[in-house]
């Protein structure tokens, strides 16, 4: 199979499965608020998940990323070494999320009244008691993150795109079917369950990779590398994370049910987010770390340049499209059971001004993968403090006059600038990536985005064929149909090659006006 063809099937491969997940995600969200509503018992949930979820994202999600270019290097110039590579990875990594997960649940109480300092002593008590039945899935989510890295740079994406399916399915049915009797800690019992099928799920395919063995040795090479490249990537997402747990700190300040309204927005974000770049990021990652390898830095600096234009195209219309709709959005996925009109209105509230910062996520995202096969993780631990204190800076300035809408727009705006900080940084390492190009593209691609909103804007018809979905997902498919079509017209993006057939449209545009003139 021809190099693009198989790149461009491996991107349709995750994101059928990451909209998959992503759905079950959903059912999952819509099921958690229909069950709990969105009050204070759900804030004492997601403050306590959101200590795991953390350290699952900050040091899991590290250690993950940076096995790739290491594993990836090891697979291309010494294959047979490759087994004990991994298998030793593996074991710290066991060792190291074991020892975190206890410290985690000994001194989880201590953490909460960090991280959401205004709740009631009895919402701290059940927060730090729900974190102890959690604390453990990050060991299996930990080992998971490596085995997903193994098996991307094997080019085995299907497995590791699927991961949270069986999770997001075992939370909704423990939410749905053990809520009455056991209340909120059904839901952190099934969380922990959702954890451990993560990894159950990669091992049979993680089996037929490597050769397990169960043996540490902390002073070889490639584990010495490993290492000191996962320690500074740890402090880039510590940072970066340190935003979530400032906002929620932020939000316990505001009316009840902020956190949750940040929680809820945010999901809607990430489906965003996973759907339109998730599988650019992870087809496209092993391949910078194997060009690395091989440094082919020209190439890598091309592929890297089509991707940010992918992401681009992809995510600019979609940020608009979730504005307009965000009360309709957070209204068909939420808005039923204990989840009120009044939830409704926070909920897109916040998401309006979250969605400013997708696209500042998925460049963020690709950018920083290219550091990573670079083997320079020091480079987006830098940016993620400018993006924090911009963060805090702007939270300070804005919550007092948005309340949960502030929020959105400072995280929104602080993403964009650590992008704009990261190209700066990246035209240094990676010189074949045309910022110039990419600046006239992206131009292109706001034009049409532009165009599209006012049409949906001037003409939008309330209702359509009367069913609510529906019409949101005809409003939405309608929008998004102008966009590619005016984007074609004006060759914008990926669609900027000269074509016969635009030319010849074009043209006879041209020539009708002109006879009419």
């Amino acid at each position: 199979m021809h190099p693009g063809n198989k790149t461009i099937r491996s991107v349709f491969i995750v994101t059928i499965f990451s909209i998959i997940g992503k759905l079950t995600g959903f059912i999952r969200e819509a099921i958690i608020a229909s069950y709990y509503g969105a009050g204070s018992i759900t804030d004492t949930y997601f403050v306590a998940y959101s200590l795991p979820s953390i350290l699952f994202s900050i040091i899991g999600g590290s250690m993950g990323l940076i096995f790739v270019p290491i594993y990836t290097q090891q697979l291309s110039r010494e294959p047979e070494k490759s087994h004990a590579l991994a298998s030793n990875i593996i074991n710290m990594v066991f060792s190291l999320s074991l020892i975190i997960a206890g410290l985690g649940s000994v001194f989880s109480r201590q953490i909460i009244v960090l991280i959401a300092p205004r709740l009631s002593a009895n919402s701290m008590d059940i927060a730090a008691y729900l974190a102890r039945i959690m604390f453990p899935a990050f060991i299996f989510i930990s080992i998971s993150y490596i085995a997903t890295g193994v098996l991307q740079s094997h080019e085995s994406f299907a497995i590791p795109s699927m991961v949270s399916i069986p999770s997001n399915l075992i939370i909704a049915m423990g939410a749905a079917l053990f809520s009455g009797v056991y209340g909120i800690y059904a839901l952190a019992w099934a969380t922990l369950a959702g954890g451990a099928s993560q990894l159950a799920i990669q091992l049979p395919a993680l089996a037929k990779k490597i050769e397990y063995r169960m043996r540490i040795s902390i002073r070889e090479p490639s584990s010495l590398a490993y290492w000191k490249l996962v320690v500074p990537s740890i402090l880039g997402s510590s940072i970066d994370k340190l935003n979530i747990l400032v906002d929620n700190a932020m939000a316990s300040f505001l009316l009840a049910g902020s956190i949750s309204a940040i929680n809820y927005s945010t999901k809607l974000i990430d489906f965003t987010d996973n759907i339109a770049i998730g599988a650019i990021i992870a087809v496209a990652y092993p391949k910078f770390a194997r060009l690395n390898s091989k440094e082919d830095y020209e190439k890598l600096g091309h592929m890297a340049h089509k991707a940010i234009m992918g992401i681009t195209q992809i995510t600019l219309p979609m940020i608009a499209i979730t504005m307009i709709f965000s009360k309709d959005i957070v209204k068909a996925v939420f808005e039923r059971g204990a989840f009120v009109e009044a939830d409704t209105r926070l909920t897109a509230y916040a998401l309006f001004y979250y969605a400013l910062g997708i696209w500042g996520i998925g460049i963020r995202g690709i950018l920083n993968r290219v550091f990573y096969s670079l083997g320079d993780t020091s480079t987006p631990m830098k940016i993620s403090i400018i993006t924090l204190v911009s963060n805090i800076a702007l939270n300070i300035l804005l919550v007092r006059y948005m309340g949960v809408g502030g929020l959105g727009l400072a995280t929104s705006v602080s993403s964009t600038v650590g992008v704009l900080a990261l190209f700066i940084f990246i035209r240094r390492d990676v010189g074949t990536l045309n910022i110039k190009g990419l600046t006239k593209e992206a131009l292109k691609v706001i034009l049409a985005v532009i165009c599209m909103v006012y049409v949906i804007k001037k003409y939008q018809v309330p209702q359509i064929i009367g069913n609510y979905y529906i019409d949101l997902i005809l409003k939405t498919a309608i929008g998004l149909s102008i966009y590619i079509m005016l984007s074609w017209l004006i060759g914008a993006g990926m669609m900027k090659r000269k074509s016969m057939l635009r030319s010849r449209f074009l043209r006879g545009i041209y020539e009708w006006f002109h006879v009419f003139k």
